[in-house]
C-alpha cells in the first residue's frame, strides 16, 4: 500500500521537523499545509505529485536533503504567489539535458530562471564544535603560495604553545566562497537565457 505524504508526516519519527511540528501543533506544520494546498490548486497533478515525491525522498535521506527540499519549495511558493503571472510560470522547466532550475517565468520578453541552493554546513558545524584552535583566513590564499604548506607551518609553530591549553589540536576552517563558485557554475547549466537569480 502506498503511503501518502501526510500519513508519512503524521507517523514519522521524532526529530523529523514536519512530524515534530504536527505533534506539537506548531505553525510550521499549518504553514506547510497551506503551501501544499496552494501547490495542489495551482500546479498540474503530475507537478504536485513530483513535489510530494521530493518531500518524501528528502525526509527519508539526511538533514541536508530535507533542508534543500524545503528551501526550494519555500522559494517556489513565494515566487508563485508574489512574482509571477500564472500563464508564464514554469515549474522545473527542462532546458539542458535534464538540468533544470526550480522555476521560471517570462518578463518583458526574457525568461527569468530561479535556482535554489542550500549549502551543506554539516562539515563546517562539525569543525566548529571541536575543541581545537581554528585557523581561518579573511582572504583567499592563491595556489602559488601553497595553502596546505602555510597551514602545516602554522600548526608546527603554534602546537608547542597549546600543550597546557584547552585546545586538543589545530584545524583549518575551509572558506565557503568555493561553494558559491560551484553553485554558480552548476546553475549555469540549468539556465538557457541571460537573466538568472540564484538564492542561497
Amino acid at each position: 500500500m502506498k503511503t501518502s505524504l501526510f500519513d508519512s508526516i503524521k507517523n514519522g519519527n521524532s526529530g523529523y521537523p514536519l512530524t515534530d511540528a504536527y505533534n506539537t501543533n506548531h505553525r510550521f506544520y499549518s504553514d506547510f499545509i497551506e503551501m501544499m494546498d496552494y501547490f495542489k490548486a495551482k500546479l498540474s497533478k503530475s507537478q504536485y505529485s513530483d513535489i510530494e515525491k521530493k518531500i518524501l525522498s528528502g525526509s527519508s535521506q539526511d538533514e541536508q536533503s530535507y533542508l534543500q527540499c524545503m528551501c526550494e519549495l519555500s522559494v517556489i511558493y513565494y515566487v508563485m504567489r508574489k512574482c509571477c503571472l500564472s500563464d508564464s510560470f514554469k515549474y522545473e522547466p527542462k532546458y539542458n539535458g535534464g538540468y533544470n532550475p526550480e522555476c521560471a517565468s517570462d518578463y518583458n520578453g526574457k525568461t527569468i530562471n530561479i535556482e535554489v541552493k542550500c549549502p551543506n554546513m554539516c562539515k563546517r558545524m562539525g569543525i566548529e564544535s571541536h575543541d581545537t584552535l581554528k585557523l581561518s583566513f579573511a582572504e583567499r590564499i592563491p595556489d602559488e603560495f601553497n595553502y596546505k604548506s602555510i597551514i602545516n607551518n602554522l600548526t608546527q609553530v603554534l602546537m608547542p604553545s597549546l600543550q597546557n591549553s584547552q585546545y586538543s589540536g589545530i584545524e583549518a576552517v575551509p572558506r565557503l566562497d568555493n561553494k558559491l563558485k560551484d553553485y554558480l557554475e552548476h546553475s549555469q547549466k540549468s539556465f538557457r537565457l541571460v537573466i538568472t537569480i540564484s538564492i542561497f
